[in-house]
């Protein structure tokens, strides 16, 4: 489906959980159609989290298009219907009828399903992947997306986004398209951070474990707003994940000032984790560490008798940060 000269195929499947990306490809599918004949009176469109009468849909695959070389049969969250559905898709996906083109989403759908097999089957680049950014990738995506809207965005303003937002494209592109309305009526092409925050409202809630992650880095400003932010999590509670972390970071400063070359093995970790505390533990030195460890058991004690307990943990993390 990558362009106009590239033949169409009977079926593709759209895997991932980045929405913006289904629906841009299900978009340019249907651009292309109507450029070929009457997509209206050849298209149907279900919804996997619905009962789909299997008949219905067998009948509509195999009904030849009208004033118009293509039919389009469009089921969203596939991964959500039922084995009955898919069983007969996957059966019809053996022979598809050549005049119609049936596209399917799925937030997940693991490469060793039937299903996916079948629609590998028919061509490899039938599979398009949608997944979702990694938060690393999101700035990058978010000021791509601003440009789609003829702004410029900033680094830290697009980061800002991120974190206000979270990794819905559908909702990132919903704000940023906000964001460009706004700068644009101001006579400005170029948006910041004090754009940002005037205009974009928060709708993903932070994790305990970005709370945790503000800590470790000993980023005090992110570490307080996430604090504040945290709804479901008790002071007493990310208290908890904080010493973990920090018994974590100086079991790691341990290895490497010892040589153990299999520090993954040692902490009983995976690799990608290992490779996130390194940065981490280069921020501080074994003696503030340890020091840090000792406070805690401190405020734990201090929340315990009865001291404000987020007042407790807003001091472990000023003394973090100095």
């Amino acid at each position: 489906m990558a362009g106009k000269d590239t033949p169409l195929l009977s079926a593709y499947l759209v895997v991932g959980n980045d929405e913006l990306k289904a629906q841009t490809v299900v978009k340019r599918l249907w651009a292309r159609l109507e450029e070929l004949g009457n997509i209206d009176f050849n298209s149907q469109v279900l919804e996997g989290t619905r009962e789909i009468d299997i008949k219905n849909l067998l009948d509509s695959l195999n009904t030849p298009p009208l004033a118009s070389p293509f039919r389009v049969v469009v089921i969203k969250e596939i991964d959500k219907a039922s084995k009955a559905l898919t069983d007969e898709i996957i059966d019809y996906l053996a022979s598809p009828m050549p005049s119609t083109i049936l596209v399917m989403t799925a937030s997940k759908l693991t490469q060793q399903s039937r299903l996916y097999k079948a629609v590998v089957a028919i061509d490899s680049k039938a599979v398009i992947d949608a997944s979702e950014k990694k938060k690393s990738e999101l700035p990058a995506m978010i000021r791509q997306l601003a440009g789609n809207y003829r702004i410029s965005l900033s680094y830290d303003g697009a980061a800002k986004i991120a974190d206000l937002v979270g990794g819905s494209t559908v909702a990132l592109n919903s704000e940023v398209k906000k964001l460009a309305s706004y700068v644009l009526a101001l006579g400005k092409n170029e948006a910041n951070l004090e754009d940002v925050v005037a205009v974009v409202s928060r709708s993903q809630q932070p994790s305990s474990w970005d709370f945790v992650d503000a800590f470790s880095r000993r980023d005090l400003a992110k570490s307080l707003n996430t604090l504040n932010a945290l709804q479901s999590e008790t002071p007493v509670s990310l208290l908890y994940l904080c010493v973990i972390r920090l018994r974590e970071l100086l079991h790691f400063k341990s290895l490497v000032t010892l040589g153990d070359r299999d520090i993954a093995k040692a902490l009983n970790k995976p690799d990608w984790q290992i490779r996130r505390l390194e940065p981490l533990a280069a921020k501080y030195e074994s003696s503030e560490l340890r020091d840090l460890l000792a406070k805690a058991a401190h405020a734990d004690m201090r929340m315990k008798s009865g001291e404000d307990a987020k007042m407790v943990l807003q001091e472990l993390i000023l003394a973090s940060c100095q």
